[in-house]
């Protein structure tokens, strides 16, 4: 049988026995529980219940604006909707300023439960004189209060939503209920006053540039002012200059005059070539029409009526015909004088026609060039005009927020960007400490505890004492053997070789290995502060333990492997290095000794940086082999108190072998040893006898 299979035979667990265990203590398991569970229900009843109540905000613009321009507005709302100023937000409801305003207004700093300095304890008294906690008079009040205050605070964001939590946690449901109300309102106050300090900045950043644009469009209108009436620039109908209102004017008129000449012009071309053809000055339209004529031709055929109607009876002799055509000569004389006069003035308008273009004539032409004058001076008045618009525009925009600013600084007009969708109640049930559940977990982890005790006791148990029928393993062809050992017998030819050494003066190493042996199972950690020589008493040690049907097993950690040299001699086998390095198991690092039933693990051939690295598994490994062997020796060699640290635990035999009982660096790593802590030293002087017969064995 090699030995891994040992090994694993060692390893192997009744299951079935080990359940049989648990039912078989099943009564001790129940009472367990029940006890358990009594005490913490007890318990239970002497904490002090606590009270939990939320208060919910949810985080929206809440901006009244009346003016058109809210460009700005949409930016700021932006601001404040987004998740990072929703994050913001719960900062400020997080700050020190709203907890004080709030531990203020409801007196809490009064209280105990925020205040542990009020009610002192003697255990906290203790506890803060041994270090154990911080002294609580050692913080001012405001910071005791603070830190308890926070600590049963707690203020999130519901995921995905605008929505912020406020909870408090207190042993007085009513303050429960009221600290988040009160957080809230408190938070609200400080925006909407925020806001307002916001207006109150911007309406004075505003006044003293509203008083500077005031003087800048004075200055400029007056320049412009200045410049219209320097210029001659008045303007007349519809914002229009006077000269080219008088332009215009006058060309309206310009174009009546010669309508009216050419009209007078055509009349008397007519008039001419009518006469000129010998036709009436009275067959002339303009004659003809005019009522004189018209009157004057009426009364002449009347009195040529009568005289045809007078002919009939009388001569063209007689008086009366006579009288008749008498007028009607006189009237043909009327007719042809206001024919001449009518032809006269006719000339008459159409000469005046023509003075009269000539004269509009030369005034247009001095209109033009006054015209164009002024064209020149209404580039530099429009520049002007610019100027104080946009200077009255700029004045008329901060005057418009100004007055929105000072409008909004009502104390009611600007509310807070959030409302209070939900308030805290006042709950009536406590959140803390939830007695059912608590008592059932004590019930149930108490009984899973004491069963995995059990557990761990049968396990124990069930392992073999000592290693019978240890297969002696041999390596570099030598040949194996095996043998049957009792407690207190030699079996083996060099166990009883061993044994027959005369007996040893005070504190050799057979009396070392009584005394451990007294000890029963032990982890031993060896120690020689006078070089590798000493390695001979851990050997000793080892051999002694085994003549007595102890199982024992010696690592070699001297780093010149002075054990794995006496115990198996001068072969390069697997050792504690290949096993930490991870190139070998336990059964090729196990090996036997030459002349016991001890076994040996050597150093190795392992690199030594590899095996550093694994270090943290050296405890594992010892635990490994504490649990197959009664003795573990670790020989140490010349190692120091740092090295036995990290091989030690608080149970370890520490033995310091001295060649030479007198020499000071014995006494010393005693003494260091006693000074860091450890466990007082055993000190092994090997005898003559025991010296020699390892001598023996060597050659």
């Amino acid at each position: 049988m090699s030995m891994a299979d040992e090994l694993n035979r060692e390893l192997d667990v009744d299951i079935g026995g080990v359940f049989a265990a648990l039912w078989r203590k099943r009564a001790k398991l129940l009472i367990t529980g029940l006890v358990v569970t009594a005490l913490t229900f007890i318990v239970l009843q002497m904490v002090s219940p606590k009270y939990k109540s939320e208060t919910q905000i949810l985080i929206e613009s809440r901006n009244l604006n009346f003016s058109r321009d809210n460009s700005g507005n949409v930016e700021q709302q932006r601001a404040v909707l987004d998740q990072e100023g929703i994050a913001s937000q719960v900062q400020v409801i997080t700050s020190r300023d709203v907890a004080r305003a709030v531990i203020r207004n409801l007196s809490m700093a009064k209280l105990p439960e925020f205040d542990t300095a009020l009610t002192p304890s003697g255990v906290s008294d203790i506890l803060a004189m041994l270090g154990l906690i911080s002294n609580p008079l050692s913080v001012s009040p405001e910071e005791r209060v603070l830190k308890q205050f926070f600590k049963n605070l707690k203020v999130s964001q519901v995921q995905r939503s605008r929505v912020i939590t406020i909870e408090f946690s207190s042993k007085d449901p009513k303050l429960a209920a009221s600290v988040p109300n009160a957080i809230a309102d408190e938070y609200l106050r400080i925006q909407a006053k925020a806001k307002q300090g916001l207006s109150s900045d911007e309406a004075a950043a505003l006044e003293p540039q509203i008083n500077s644009l005031r003087n800048k469009v004075r200055n400029a209108e007056a320049r412009v002012a200045n410049y219209r009436s320097s210029s001659d620039l008045l303007l007349g109908r519809n914002n229009n200059s006077l000269a080219t209102q008088q332009l215009s004017e006058m060309s309206s008129e310009l174009s009546r005059v010669r309508s009216a000449r050419a009209s007078a012009e055509a009349k008397v071309a007519s008039v001419r070539s009518l006469l000129k053809s010998g036709a009436p000055a009275d067959a002339i339209s303009d004659v003809l029409s005019a009522p004189l004529i018209q009157r004057l031709r009426e009364r002449q055929v009347t009195l040529r009526a009568q005289i045809a109607d007078l002919s009939v009876t009388l001569l063209p002799a007689h008086p009366r015909i006579k009288s008749l055509r008498s007028q009607l000569a006189n009237l043909d004389q009327q007719i042809r004088k206001e024919a001449d006069k009518i032809l006269s003035s006719i000339n008459n308008d159409a000469r005046i026609a023509r003075s009269s273009e000539k004269s509009l004539i030369a005034s247009l032409n001095n209109l033009k060039a006054e015209s164009a004058r002024v064209g020149e001076d209404l580039v530099e008045l429009r520049a002007l005009e610019r100027e104080a618009t946009s200077q009255r525009e700029l004045l008329q925009t901060y005057l418009r927020r100004f007055r929105e600013a000072t409008s909004r600084q009502g104390k009611n007009f600007l509310a807070a960007d959030a409302r209070i969708i939900s308030r805290a109640t006042i709950p009536s049930e406590q959140y803390f400490p939830k007695t059912l559940p608590i008592v059932m977990a004590a019930f149930f982890g108490s009984i899973l505890l004491a069963s995995m005790f059990i557990l761990a006791a049968t396990l124990a148990a069930s392992r073999p004492a000592s290693r019978a029928g240890m297969v002696n393993v041999r390596h570099s062809g030598q040949p194996a053997y095996a043998s049957e050992i009792n407690q207190g017998t030699v079996s083996t030819e060099a166990d009883s070789e061993f044994a027959k050494v005369s007996a040893p003066v005070e504190g050799g190493a057979e009396v070392a290995a009584k005394s451990v042996h007294m000890l029963g199972k032990a982890r031993i950690a060896t120690l020689s502060p006078e070089g590798e020589v000493g390695s001979e008493g851990s050997v000793l040690l080892a051999r002694y333990l085994a003549a007595v049907g102890a199982s024992v097993i010696v690592v070699d950690m001297t780093g010149a492997g002075a054990s794995s040299a006496a115990m198996i001699g001068p072969h390069n086998l697997p050792g504690i290095e290949d096993l930490l390095a991870g190139d070998a198991s336990f059964a090729d690092v196990i090996h036997s000794d030459n002349m016991s039933r001890a076994h040996i693990i050597p150093t190795g051939a392992a690199s030594a940086e590899e095996a550093a690295m694994a270090g943290d598994r050296l405890f594992m490994v010892f635990d490994a082999l504490e649990d197959t062997y009664d003795y573990v020796i670790i020989d140490c060699g010349a190692a120091d108190v740092a090295g036995l640290s990290k091989i030690s635990k608080p149970s370890t035999i520490n033995i310091i072998n001295a060649i030479n009982e007198n020499d000071p660096s014995v006494k010393m790593a005693a003494e260091m040893l006693v000074h860091a802590g450890f466990r007082k030293p055993l000190i092994i002087h090997p005898t003559e006898q025991e010296r020699q017969f390892m001598g023996t064995l060597a050659a």
